[in-house]
């Protein structure tokens, strides 16, 4: 990440922004909730066991299934809270922007700009994306990245320690590989080429995985939470984690093809174990003990680095790769180190 002197004014926003809390806040009950809302439910994963069937046999009328993309957990149709605040003068200028220009464009004003400045340049352009894009199926995958991103925040900021200037920079960084992860799907040949009718819808969802996207922002996330200064923040942002991947891979059109993934899941969530344990030791108000904290990143590391296999015997395409050094059976745009 880069580094970056703090004036004193950009001292004062890190401050702010970073809403650093003593360490009793960790008994934060919105962060609990935010954390079952996102486990699988019983019902997500009961009729995994029946026939699978190839997703080249689905019928056209699967679409309507998914034509709500059943995101959850229940907040809003995409998971997260989408701003509500009404359009103002930049949005009427911004709607001669398609999508892709507008997050350009976000990128591109933030350049420059002190911490502070560049993490509301990045919250303000969230929400302005989010309502230019409205409600296009096609869009899904910009949306779920902003909506996150935003999600993740939120629920990590208030718990993420007491070095206001570290957080800052954390966050300014985070919302900017988000922004550029949004701008590379909003780019991408195989999303761009979808006009938005149902029947280009139902090939977009076949041929752009859920689940794939799911491995993408997961592997992003995975790499952010080492360096996070609290072990609560980054036990919260790796169940975080797992949440939305559990709800990617189970509204994939594939889910079948991948319920070992979602079995895996739902076990993680639900049995005895560290994520469990760290769920149970944050509503405490403690922190997670650090061997605790090993075993719950291990678990996470482990499932991540078998997706792309298993992706591959599911025939699921792979929405963008980059091989690297690090996992060399993988397909990883950000890396993925233990």
């Amino acid at each position: 990440m880069r580094t970056q002197k703090f004036s004193k004014t950009a001292r004062l926003a890190a401050i702010i922004v970073a809403a650093a809390l003593p360490i009793p806040s960790f008994a934060n009950p919105a962060i609990i909730q935010s954390i079952q809302r996102q486990q699988l439910p019983l019902g997500a994963i009961k009729d995994l066991g029946e026939v699978t069937r190839a997703v080249q046999k689905a019928a056209p009328t699967d679409f309507s299934v998914f034509q709500q993309l059943r995101l959850g957990p229940p907040l809003s149709g995409e998971g997260i809270p989408v701003p509500n605040d009404q359009p103002d003068v930049r949005d009427l200028v911004e709607s001669a922007y398609s999508t892709p220009k507008l997050i350009e464009k976000a990128l591109k004003d933030a350049q420059g700009k002190g911490i502070g400045q560049r993490i509301r340049t990045y919250e303000n352009y969230a929400g302005r994306i989010l309502r230019r894009s409205g409600q296009k199926t096609t869009e899904i995958l910009v949306r779920l990245t902003l909506n996150r991103s935003v999600d993740v925040m939120q629920t990590v900021l208030p718990i993420a320690g007491n070095n206001p200037d570290a957080i800052a920079l954390w966050a300014a960084n985070f919302y900017e590989e988000s922004f550029n992860l949004a701008a590379m799907l909003a780019n991408n040949p195989a999303v761009a080429s979808y006009t938005g009718d149902v029947t280009d819808v139902a090939q977009f969802l076949q041929n752009v995985s859920l689940a794939e996207f799911g491995r993408i922002y997961s592997s992003l996330l995975f790499r952010f939470t080492a360096s996070l200064s609290s072990d609560s923040s980054k036990a919260v942002m790796l169940m975080k984690l797992v949440g939305y991947l559990g709800w990617d891979c189970n509204n994939d059109l594939r889910r079948r093809e991948v319920k070992e993934v979602i079995a895996d899941i739902y076990s993680m969530q639900h049995d005895p174990g560290p994520y469990q344990g760290a769920v149970e030791t944050i509503a405490r108000g403690l922190e997670p003990r650090r061997g605790d904290l090993a075993n719950l990143r291990n678990d996470v590391f482990e499932l991540l680095k078998t997706l792309p296999q298993r992706f591959q015997e599911a025939g699921i395409p792979v929405l963008m790769a980059r091989p690297t050094n690090q996992v060399p059976t993988s397909f990883l745009p950000f890396g993925l180190q233990r």
